[in-house]
């Protein structure tokens, strides 16, 4: 009941690994080196979402027009593009207290990904999951 199905995923582990570290390279994190404590421990406990994700087909990391992170969302046909890190997404968390790490994430995610916080805030269950560890990564960079 609780073991893996290896054929339900498209990629093996040591390819969604790879898949995923484009992200840390193309901003240059390592994540131990993240000020955060919070983000920091956020970030090492939902990686293996990341995997999990990238495994399944859900998680795409593009590299050839700056970055580009798809996200297939679970229960529907639809995708959302993330695009590279701006100067805009941070100023887009601006209003938000420096406490309030999930406002900030979404407010990060709303503008890279061209769908506004609103949207973001909407995401449910795994699909908002995966969204806010990408969130976090974004807000190291």
């Amino acid at each position: 009941m609780f073991g893996k199905d290896e054929s339900k995923y498209i990629l093996t582990k040591q390819a969604a690994e790879s898949e995923i570290q484009k992200i840390f390279d193309y901003y240059e994190i390592d994540v131990d080196e993240i000020e955060d404590k919070d983000q920091k421990k956020f970030i090492k406990q939902n990686y293996d979402r990341l995997i999990k994700a990238a495994r399944l087909g859900r998680l795409e990391v593009k590299l050839e027009k700056g970055i580009q992170i798809i996200q297939h969302l679970r229960d529907n046909d639809r995708v959302i593009t993330y695009g590279e890190i701006t100067g805009n997404a941070k100023v887009a968390t601006a209003g938000k207290e420096p406490t309030d790490f999930y406002g900030r994430i979404y407010a990060v995610m709303g503008v890279v990904s061209k769908e506004g916080e609103d949207a973001i805030k909407l995401m449910k269950g795994v699909d908002l999951s995966l969204c806010e560890v990408l969130g976090a990564i974004f807000l190291s960079a």
